[in-house]
């Protein structure tokens, strides 16, 4: 296999990972009697940066090699 794609294919998996982590954190910080403003702000910029490098991961793995 290309080794290239190989490293892309684990950042996809290791992304997917941090993304659904980080969208676990939102989940619980969303919950009524665990809700602030501020940590679930801060909770839902860390999701949105992990989902962003997860769509970031998976372009890279779509692309041909040497593109």
């Amino acid at each position: 296999m290309n080794p290239l794609r190989e490293q892309r294919e684990y950042a996809v998996l290791e992304a997917a990972r941090k993304e659904r982590a980080a969208w676990a954190e939102l989940e619980r910080a969303t919950r009524p009697k665990d809700r602030d403003e501020l940590t679930v702000r801060a909770c839902r910029e860390r999701w949105q940066a992990a989902a962003h490098t997860l769509v970031g991961a998976l372009r890279a793995v779509k692309q041909r090699p040497g593109v």
